[in-house]
């Protein structure tokens, strides 16, 4: 049983190895003739120029390939490659439209030995759009690091503006365009060209369509820079009854640049004066720095909020026996009769600590009573020869008036 299977093996290698001869004999020897198609042949467009006439252009991400039936030997078949094609497209000989356009294409060259085979006129689709013109502004996109201590103070990219023009689909992607490249370890002003590339709003480069100029120049100002303090200055006086508790800055320290000589001496920055005339209770207020000449902030807004607390000093203090002047009064047999009054005012414990009775002036009139009896008159309060910052807060409105 294992010897039958043994000599059924043999005899399939056997036909095998002759098989594989007698494919090394034909391919080699007999070498016949095949047929074989090539696929996405490339075509090269020639002839773009013309229509910039008609101000027209080729859509961008097209393909433009054609599949090419060959004849020919076997060894010669097998061997073919797509780049031994040189295949063309003219536009020139052809009238255009915008939209789709078949367009014939000639095979200048191919493996000798061989024949196309191809039944009809290979041609490639062509599609044909508007060519338009936009101005867009340039801006930096290069990737810069600087050496320890050192920071841009100033940024310029010229020119500022560009031409972008193409097919009309690609045109409209364009936001901007970028120079792009990298500078690292920046540690003097550099002023160096840079590749120009349209990109879309979100950055990414837009093919297909032509920027008027190649490059860029990105002009980068560097300076030392220097973590200093920030000190409030003030101008004018808090009213008697407040005092100044406290200053809180929205952030006690900025980043300075400048060249080493003008910020090595630097240690604080004042803010503009703040007028203490105008506060009159707790509040928040936004203040500017004072930079000297030369010098700039590293990055952020030139301003500080400073939070202003301040202290109420006053104190309240009641008078009384305070007379009341009767104005108006009738004359004839009417007699009048007015208590003193008590009143309560308020300032600052040093203001208040000398006023008395004499610094409150009252007075009612009596001019609409005409007979004996008793009535209600107002009356009115002021304070003379006193600090002109004490308040009457409290007093009577009316005083009771006896006429006999």
């Amino acid at each position: 049983m294992d010897n039958g299977n043994e000599k059924s093996l043999i005899i399939k290698l056997i036909c095998i190895l002759l098989s594989f001869v007698l494919w090394l004999y034909i391919s080699n020897v007999e070498n016949p003739t095949r047929t074989s198609d090539i696929k996405d042949v490339p075509v090269e467009i020639v002839n773009t120029e013309v229509l910039d006439s008609s101000n027209l252009c080729i859509s961008p991400d097209q393909s433009f390939v054609v599949d090419v039936k060959l004849e020919g030997p076997a060894n010669d078949i097998y061997s073919v490659k797509k780049n031994d094609f040189n295949i063309k497209a003219d536009l020139s000989s052809y009238a255009l439209k915008k939209g789709e356009n078949n367009i014939p294409v000639q095979i200048e060259s191919y493996p000798q030995g061989l024949t196309i085979k191809n039944i009809g006129v290979l041609a490639v689709k062509v599609n044909i759009e508007n060519k338009v013109e936009k101005e867009v502004s340039v801006y930096s996109a290069v990737k810069t690091t600087f050496k320890n201590g050192i920071t841009k103070s100033s940024v310029d990219v010229k020119p500022n503006k560009v031409k972008v023009s193409g097919p009309e689909s690609a045109v409209n992607k364009v936001a901007k365009v970028a120079l792009k490249g990298e500078k690292l370890d920046i540690e003097e002003n550099i002023n160096e060209k840079f590749n120009l590339v349209a990109v879309d709003a979100q950055g990414n480069e837009v093919k297909g369509v032509n920027v008027s100029e190649n490059e860029g120049i990105l002009a980068i100002e560097v300076g030392n820079q220097k973590d200093v303090t920030i000190k409030p200055t003030y101008t004018g006086k808090l009213s008697s009854n407040l005092t100044l508790e406290s200053t809180v800055l929205s952030k006690e320290k900025v980043t300075i640049i400048g060249n080493y000589d003008e910020i090595s001496n630097i240690d604080s920055i004042e803010t503009e004066p703040i007028d203490l005339a105008s506060i009159n209770n707790n509040e928040d207020i936004k203040i500017k720095l004072k930079l000297p000449s030369g010098i700039m902030l590293a990055s952020g807004q030139n301003y500080v909020v400073a939070t202003i607390k301040v202290k109420d000093n006053t104190v309240t203090k009641s008078i009384d026996g305070v007379q009341v002047n009767l104005i108006n009064k009738k004359e004839g047999t009417l007699k009048y009769e007015v208590p003193n009054i008590s009143v309560e005012v308020s300032g600052t414990q040093e203001a208040l600590n000398s006023i008395t009775a004499a610094n409150i002036s009252a007075t009612a009139s009596v001019g609409d009573i005409t007979e004996a009896g008793e009535k209600e008159v107002p009356i009115e309060v002021n304070i003379v020869n006193a600090d002109n910052n004490i308040k009457v807060i409290s007093k009577p409105e009316k005083v009771k008036v006896t006429v006999k």
